[in-house]
């Protein structure tokens, strides 16, 4: 045996040496698992939670047929029956979109369709509504001139994601992009990433924290233009160079599209937060980018900031603005946290920041700016079991 490994081994090298390439496909697998339950109370109400603790007002539901369609093509690809506590768990199931259909024969009208997106994990799935997070975090800018590493955006978003994902029982799936991981086009597909996975229910979050500007440098003329810059991202230079790295207010509309509904809340810790949803198109001679503002696009927004402010940092730590909604997360005693109730705790956080501030330093304390669907919904707690 070893002596046969070793020739194979000498043929590879040898067909390396001469020219030839050798290609290795290996298909990358998940795995999917869940709980069915039916109500105590409704006969034909049968629901499909990420976890085996049982929900009020339910108990498992042993026997149900469990199929796994690819999404496009309808092609049955896995099927199973729910266990007696209501589990079921494929352990290979090819990556893209699918479809999990779940019946059973005392409910023969009902039918259970959940869309889910398989990727090299597993996924839990739930026929409950949930929230998809997409949280990014730069404190790392190559190519940004006079940009400070304050040690502040990447220490935000691990927080974000321990209270909007660790905190959190009913999660969708989330996306946590930090420093070099946040270029401008692994931001767009978690975007895309999260409205395939998402249910016609569900809800959509995308936090950022880094730097962001009202102007950009192009040809060392300074042009206003509302804009975020991921990882990859400069404010300078050609147009061609600006138009492939900043994210403008009309890019991430066009991406948060893709999403199944409106139910999106977009939080935006950065200076001028203001000028994403202010309503206000700059003038600017980057034709490109055609900048389009967020405002009455249907999503809602919040803000660290107004439209000529600054957000107020403790370099090493964090901002203030998101160490208030982490606050607010963790006090508001709701189930289903909406962007309204939150947006209320911080803005009153921050009001009374700036009374415990200095008079002659006040001004520095930035006003939180909302705009869009106060019900939006960002968290959801453990609901279904109380």
């Amino acid at each position: 045996m070893k002596r046969r490994s070793i020739l194979i081994s000498l043929m590879i090298i040898c067909l390396m040496l001469s020219g030839c390439s050798i290609f290795v496909s290996i298909e990358i697998r998940g795995k999917l698992g869940g709980w069915v339950f039916e109500s105590t109370r409704d006969p034909y109400d049968m629901i499909i939670m990420p976890f085996r603790d049982t929900p009020s007002g339910y108990r498992p539901l042993p026997g149900a047929a469990i199929e796994v369609y690819d999404y496009y093509s309808g092609t049955l690809e896995a099927e199973a029956i729910s266990d007696a506590e209501g589990g079921f768990y494929f352990r290979s199931v090819s990556p893209g979109k699918k479809l999990v259909v779940i019946r059973h024969p005392r409910y023969s009208a009902v039918k259970v369709e959940i869309p889910v997106y398989i990727r090299d994990s597993i996924r839990l799935v739930t026929s409950k509504p949930t929230v998809h997070y997409i949280i990014v975090g730069i404190d790392k800018y190559p190519e940004m001139r006079g940009s400070k590493d304050l040690k502040v955006s990447a220490n935000d978003a691990r927080n974000i994601k321990q209270v909007f994902v660790d905190e959190n029982d009913v999660v969708g799936s989330y996306t946590l992009l930090i420093d070099s991981k946040a270029t401008k086009n692994n931001i767009k597909n978690a975007i895309i990433d999260a409205a395939w996975e998402a249910k016609s229910g569900d809800a959509l979050v995308f936090y950022f924290s880094g730097y962001a500007d009202k102007e950009i440098w192009e040809g060392g003329v300074a042009n206003p233009l509302d804009h975020i810059v991921p990882y990859d991202g400069q404010n300078y230079g050609s147009k061609e160079q600006i138009r492939k790295s900043v994210i403008t207010d009309k890019e991430l509309a066009d991406w948060l599209s893709d999403f199944p509904n409106k139910n999106v809340t977009v939080i935006l810790d950065v200076a001028y937060a203001q000028t994403f949803f202010d309503g206000t198109v700059r003038a600017q001679n980057v034709d490109e980018i055609q900048p389009l503002a967020l405002l009455n696009k249907g999503y809602t927004v919040l803000g660290a900031t107004s439209s000529d402010e600054r957000n107020i940092v403790t370099p090493g730590s964090g901002s203030k603005f998101t160490e208030f909604i982490i606050k607010g997360i963790r006090e508001i005693s709701s189930n289903r946290i909406t962007a309204g109730e939150l947006f209320d705790f911080v803005d009153e956080e921050m009001y009374k920041l700036w009374l415990r501030t200095d008079p002659k330093d006040r001004d520095k304390v930035p006003h939180p700016q909302m705009v869009g669907n106060e019900n939006t919904v960002i968290f959801i707690r453990k609901s279904y079991y109380r």
